[in-house]
């Protein structure tokens, strides 16, 4: 584990148990800690509205009404958080507007209000239904990485990096882990809620809000794209222009794009 950009030295150790079997029971899985990878699903695709048959499971006791919090529960269920992923704003809005308030949402919804709603979204709403993101079993992944979260938290040697004083600070008992997958698949555990000091990770998110600010082309201009042969706090250039966005000089050039002139 990086120093600098956790805060904390790990000293190196066989591996566990818990990581052993992972290996083993992913090595020919086809998928991430064993677990198949969902195979991509287009049949959807040119529908008007959802299959009404995803929404069966998520009705009220009457087999009549949709119940939205049983809806918002089974989307959680595969790792999405639709109230704060922008994705659905669209669709909550939708649902919302449904409410005589307009700012809430509503308990229960017919099937057809209920579908319009989503109809917005239907594709990607269908797929977390269907199982088809990228972590289908979202349950079982997060049992797995939970139980080698407990089994690490065991490990108490190496100590606190003190390369600058923000670093000496970290209470070395505060641990966590933080997930997202490329579907927006969330999952978090621990002190995960704690501020750190991200060190050198900045680099990484400023090379990224450089990118999408300005473009890869631009950026490369200035910043090369090959290794450097040399410490990543080297002040180090190679036609002038740092080797690459990891390294210290390769972290002033973004910042220096992003500053308004």
């Amino acid at each position: 584990v990086s120093t600098q950009s956790t805060g904390v030295a790990v000293n190196s150790r066989p591996k566990s148990s818990m990581v052993q079997k992972v290996e083993s029971d992913g090595a020919g899985g086809g998928g991430f800690l064993g677990i198949p990878k969902a195979p991509s699903d287009t049949s959807n695709i040119g529908q008007t509205a959802i299959d009404e048959n995803l929404l069966l499971e998520f009705l009220e006791d009457d087999g009549v009404d949709v119940s939205t919090a049983k809806f918002l529960q089974g989307l959680s269920k595969n790792g999405l958080r639709p109230l704060s992923d922008p994705r659905f704003k669209i669709t909550i809005d939708k649902i919302k507007a449904m409410s005589s308030d307009k700012d809430t949402i509503p308990e229960v919804m017919d099937m057809d209000s209920f579908k319009r709603c989503l109809s917005s979204n239907m594709v990607f709403i269908t797929q977390a239904l269907c199982g088809n993101l990228v972590i289908p079993k979202w349950g079982d992944f997060t049992h797995i990485i939970r139980e080698i979260f407990e089994e690490c938290r065991q490990a108490k040697t190496g100590k606190v990096a003190d390369l600058t004083p923000q670093m000496a600070k970290v209470n070395a008992e505060k641990y966590a882990v933080s997930i997202c997958t490329v579907d927006g698949q969330r999952f978090s555990v621990g002190d995960f809620k704690d501020a750190f000091p991200i060190q050198d990770l900045n680099r990484v998110l400023l090379y990224t809000l450089c990118c999408t600010d300005k473009s890869v082309d631009y950026i490369h201009n200035y910043i090369g794209k090959e290794p450097s042969g040399s410490e990543g706090d080297a002040l180090a250039l190679k036609n002038k222009k740092p080797h690459n966005p990891l390294l210290l000089t390769g972290g002033l050039t973004p910042y220096s794009a992003l500053i308004p002139p």
